[in-house]
């Protein structure tokens, strides 16, 4: 009887452990493929794809961006202004903003943590707008550095950084167009500092000197330099190919 009463606790006991393993809500796939289609986040995610979510989460890109609204334990310094400012001092000549002029965030105003092993920035929100503070706090140094401090307005994150590096985002035409512009441009600039020139703007033999065989432009051959000047005009570079210092201010590069 022993036996028995002993079997059955555990049997309750066992099943009462399964109800907490499976916790989680059901996922209603048909109301989730019939709602408009926006970013849903993680926690949605992982009700499919667990296997893919607990890979995910043992990497540090799942800590890469974290509500600190959420959780303050997020941020890895302590946000001692006297300290922050006497590190920044010491930079020196380094700074294109005296150290007591750089805007410091108090911890409540910082939305965002960027970063939590090596390094660590802070988004914070001005005017409805989201920007990188101006310090950056390195991890391994235990030491407080500048980060854009004279340009930080001007750059807000969701076009400078977040509409490329971060999932959710949500942009209108015009801020994704500006995000591929400044992208373009970048990749330009790295070019040009490999050692590439406009010389590299060209295409294979075949397509710039054999005429096209059929078709409407049957005859008809590749006139690439003659509409480069225009490309590099309409890009706001040079006739070299070099993005201009105005494209770069407007674009926030310079």
């Amino acid at each position: 009887m022993k036996g028995k009463a002993s079997a059955a606790i555990m049997l309750g006991l066992f099943t009462l452990l399964l109800y907490a393993c499976g916790g989680e809500p059901a996922v209603d796939v048909k109301k989730l493929m019939a709602s408009p289609k926006a970013f849903v986040g993680s926690d949605t995610c992982k009700m499919c794809h667990l296997e893919h979510f607990d890979s995910w989460m043992m990497t540090l890109h799942s800590r890469m961006t974290q509500d600190v609204q959420k959780n303050r334990d997020v941020i890895i310094a302590d946000f001692d202004e006297k300290r922050i400012r006497e590190d920044l001092a010491k930079l020196g000549d380094k700074l294109k903003v005296p150290a007591d002029k750089i805007f410091i965030p108090k911890v409540e105003d910082i939305k965002y943590t960027i970063g939590s092993q090596w390094k660590q920035r802070y988004i914070i929100e001005k005017g409805g707008v989201l920007y990188i503070a101006p310090i950056q706090y390195n991890a391994d140094t235990d030491r407080w550095v500048n980060y854009n401090e004279a340009t930080w307005e001007k750059n807000p994150w969701l076009l400078k950084c977040g509409g490329c590096h971060a999932t959710g985002v949500d942009l209108d035409d015009e801020a994704l167009v500006r995000v591929g512009e400044r992208i373009w441009n970048l990749e330009r600039l790295w070019n040009l500092r490999a050692g590439f020139t406009a010389a590299d703007d060209t295409l294979p033999r075949r397509m710039l000197e054999e005429a096209i065989p059929s078709g409407p432009a049957k005859g008809e051959v590749n006139r690439l330099s003659e509409m480069l000047p225009d490309y590099y005009r309409e890009r706001g570079w040079n006739a070299a190919g070099v993005p201009s210092a105005d494209k770069l201010r407007e674009l926030g590069l310079a």
